[in-house]
């Protein structure tokens, strides 16, 4: 088995140990991987397909926070802070195959193999630069671009240029309205950069739908 990008950086025995003791685990479209509130003792490595990490706030209110495709890992916190509850609820957008790691089986890779550790501590430091930068997008770049930035997201990296996400949950992804996504989206579409359709999104040109967001 070719070892995922995101173990990219560590040395091929770590990282085969870590691929021999991950469960490989798969869900459907909409399927629960966890929810808000749960207690955190798994490790997840996406190998295929998409994952979407939600919030819900006090009020109800459910914010959509990232998307997470091939290459990506999540669930970290739970294999160093003993019995932390989940922050946010991971939902599979679309037929989905992760690695899952236990807590039990990592703190014994810890203990043998010191790159694991450093790898775990690379990967919090690439969310939290993620979770800075979201805040800043946020504060200082106008809804449309937010739009577009998400979007560019949502087909970087893959081959198939396809979005199949509704309006509205592209909007929780952008921290905006429905309305203002439908517009921004209706623009991309008259310069000929997507094209919208029911529940899908196609992107014909990446390079220009990134130039939107001029970040």
């Amino acid at each position: 088995m070719t070892a995922p990008d995101f173990l990219g950086a560590l040395p091929a025995p770590s990282r085969q140990l870590v691929l021999d003791v991950a469960r490989s685990r798969s869900y459907a479209p909409g399927d629960v991987l966890f929810r808000q509130g749960d207690e955190a003792t798994t490790f997840y490595l996406v190998q295929r397909g998409r994952v979407a990490i939600h919030f819900g706030t006090p009020a109800g209110d459910v914010v959509a926070l990232t998307v997470l495709g091939p290459g990506a890992a999540f669930g970290e916190l739970g294999l160093i802070i003993p019995r932390r509850e989940r922050t946010a609820s991971a939902l599979a957008v679309d037929d989905v195959t992760v690695r899952a790691l236990r807590q039990g089986d990592f703190e014994r890779l810890r203990k043998s193999h010191p790159t694991v550790n450093e790898f775990l501590l690379s990967l919090m430091a690439k969310h939290l630069e993620r979770s800075t930068r979201t805040v800043a997008e946020v504060a200082y770049l106008p809804a449309a671009r937010r739009v577009a930035g998400r979007v560019s997201d949502l087909v970087s990296g893959y081959a198939d240029p396809v979005v199949r996400m509704s309006q509205e949950e592209i909007a929780r992804l952008a921290a905006t309205t429905r309305a203002t996504t439908n517009q921004a989206l209706m623009r991309l579409q008259k310069d000929g950069v997507v094209t919208v359709r029911r529940q899908c999104i196609e992107v014909h040109n990446k390079t220009a739908l990134r130039a939107y967001m001029g970040w």
